[in-house]
């Protein structure tokens, strides 16, 4: 735990999460078996589950070491997983469920090919396709067709796939004619000890539905084209080549672990997505990168996830609790104390990544230097909120020191007075916007508010608001950047040459030049039309603090979504009051948590 929790893993630490997570796959292996032979039979039979299972137990015996790497294949979990919840589901769906427990006649496919024996063997074909794990993707009818076709091998390796009259040839690499034959290409660098990983485009258990969850509007990308699979090999060799020679801790883990990279997109996006499976562990999802630096943070960030991933697997970091959430400074919605821990690890990650990257030649210094501040502000805000939890187990508090003292010496590394100041903005910003989006006070509260802002009374006591249903938060009510920091990003490309896709409101723009009255009053207009909505509230706040340095505006800082509602009250009442006013009135006489 101490040495995950520093960031890295050595080597010992690296193998005992990985025969960790094989301990585990051969858990819920032996328990799918079990369940889906009991209750399920005839689905088993045909899906060929236990004589799949018979095979992998018969190549272990002359070599194990195979066995174990399908096994620990990324997509093995995955599958495993969709599994399980296929035939606890059982009936509940209108697919059949003997398709879907063909994943392991698949694995067993490929490992006997490697044994130097020909041989042949019965393998599912779901949805028109054949899996050979490590190998490639044969499609053999329409994507409405179930059925069981065979597999052949000779001393060489993988010969074809057949079913009825269809014959696929396994070729590697692909001949370009043969399109029903997609071979799993692979990125390559030489760099330190050398890496390769599979650019996984075929799998169809390649995990993605928890992608299409957190970025609901992003596109996913199928068979990516030959040009498009070369440019992600320049930036993998790349950013291998950056890992290796600034982030050796970072990078010696993923080269004993790391082996699936799957694209989400065929081409940089504006606003790219990453995300690591705890159920395919080895494998990271990601965009097209702009560059080879963007290529290395995603890397870094997302085996931090799969790292911790593992490593709550084997331990509990944290006792069982009920509702509790909490602020995550990276995220718009309230998180579970598990989920916040993944995010602190991971950005410990981002945060060294631009502690480093901004010493280096030919860098953008300014920009590397309020992303180490601004990340260093918020991972340091996560810690302190994780340690007054009370709910850290003796684990999670070894880890937690770990990860603290990790940090410790971040916090007086020198950055510009520009950069402190953009951090500062924009943790504030974050803070504003996340209190508006997800705290309410009771209605009650605000009723007596109104009351005594128009008889001209002290506030008084303010009890503590509450979390908001995140089912009623309205799509677009997004948290925050602040308007110093669009434009630092406005004024540039991001890594690789994507243009920034930040577009500042118009009362954004206005701050952005210095005209903090105008922006006051753009972003009122703003929420006159949405009185909720938690950017211009972080907009306003900074204009307002801007503008007036002396005014007590404590309320508005910790708690905005307190001044939000009872504005909003006054105005529906037809009262009247400017933000100002209102803020110091409430911090001035309020009593408040």
């Amino acid at each position: 735990m101490e040495d995950v929790g520093a960031g890295y893993g050595h080597p010992e630490t690296m193998q005992a999460l990985r025969a960790s997570q094989l301990k585990r796959r051969l858990i819920i292996l032996a328990t799918l078996i079990n369940e889906a032979s009991e209750r399920w039979p005839g689905d088993v039979e045909r899906g060929g589950l236990r004589s799949a299972y018979e095979r992998l137990c018969a190549i272990d015996e002359q070599r194990p070491q195979l066995v174990e790497e399908m096994l620990l294949y990324p997509n093995t979990g995955a599958w495993l997983s969709y599994a399980m919840r296929r035939i606890r589901r059982g009936s509940a769906s209108n697919k059949p469920l003997w398709p879907d427990l063909g994943y392991l006649g698949w694995l067993a496919a490929s490992a006997a090919a490697q044994l130097g024996e020909a041989g042949a063997m019965p393998v599912v074909i779901r949805a028109g396709v054949v899996l050979l794990p490590g190998k490639g993707l044969a499609k053999l009818s329409s994507e409405e067709v179930d059925g069981v076709g065979e597999v052949r091998w000779d001393r060489s390796g993988l010969r074809d796939v057949r079913w009825s009259a269809v014959e696929v040839r396994v070729c590697e690499p692909s001949d370009g004619q043969d399109v029903s034959w997609k071979p799993l290409r692979g990125l390559r660098s030489p760099h330190g000890n050398g890496l390769e990983v599979y650019l996984d485009d075929v799998d169809p258990f390649r995990p993605l539905d928890r992608v299409r969850q957190t970025y609901p509007a992003h596109p996913t990308v199928g068979r990516l084209a030959d040009d498009m699979a070369r440019e992600w090999q320049e930036k993998f060799d790349g950013a291998w080549e950056l890992l290796n020679r600034d982030f050796g801790g970072y990078a010696a883990p993923m080269a004993s672990d790391l082996r699936a990279i799957v694209p989400l997109t065929a081409s940089p996006t504006g606003e790219g997505a990453s995300s690591a499976s705890t159920e395919a562990f080895g494998s990271i999802n990601m965009s097209a990168p702009s560059g080879q630096h963007q290529m290395a943070l995603n890397l870094i960030h997302e085996f931090q996830h799969a790292k911790l991933g593992a490593l709550t697997d084997m331990v509990r970091l944290h006792e069982e609790y009920d509702q509790r959430t909490f602020y995550a400074p990276w995220r718009d919605d309230p998180r579970p104390l598990g989920g916040l821990l993944q995010g602190i690890y991971a950005h410990i990650g981002v945060t060294e990544f631009w502690r480093v990257h901004r010493t280096r030649p030919d860098v953008d210094v300014a920009l590397a230097e309020v992303e180490f501040a601004r990340w260093r502000t918020q991972v340091n805000q996560a810690l302190a909120e994780v340690r007054k939890s009370g709910l850290l187990t003796v684990e999670g508090v070894v880890f937690v020191d770990a990860m603290t003292t990790a940090v410790l010496g971040w916090r007086d590394e020198r950055v510009s007075a520009e950069a402190d100041t953009i951090a500062e903005e924009t943790s504030t910003a974050h803070w504003v916007a996340w209190c508006v989006r997800n705290l309410a006070p009771q209605a009650d509260t605000v009723r007596q508010l109104l009351d005594r802002w128009s008889s001209g009374q002290p506030a008084g006591e303010i009890p503590p608001s509450e979390l908001v249903d995140q089912a009623r938060v309205p799509m677009g009510h997004r948290s925050a950047l602040s308007p110093s920091y669009m434009k630092l990003l406005a004024s540039r490309t991001t890594f690789g040459g994507t243009p920034s896709a930040i577009k500042p409101s118009p009362g954004e723009s206005a701050f952005m030049l210095g005209d903090d009255h105008q922006a006051i009053s753009l972003f009122e207009r703003e929420l006159a039309e949405d009185p909720m909505h938690p950017r211009p509230w972080a907009g306003v706040v900074l204009a307002i603090r801007r503008r007036c340095p002396g005014a007590n505006l404590s309320l508005l800082l910790r708690r905005a979504d307190v001044v939000a509602h009872l504005f909003d009250a006054i105005r529906r009442a037809g009262g009247t009051g400017d933000l100002l006013s209102l803020s110091t009135w409430l911090s001035g006489s309020a009593r408040h948590d």
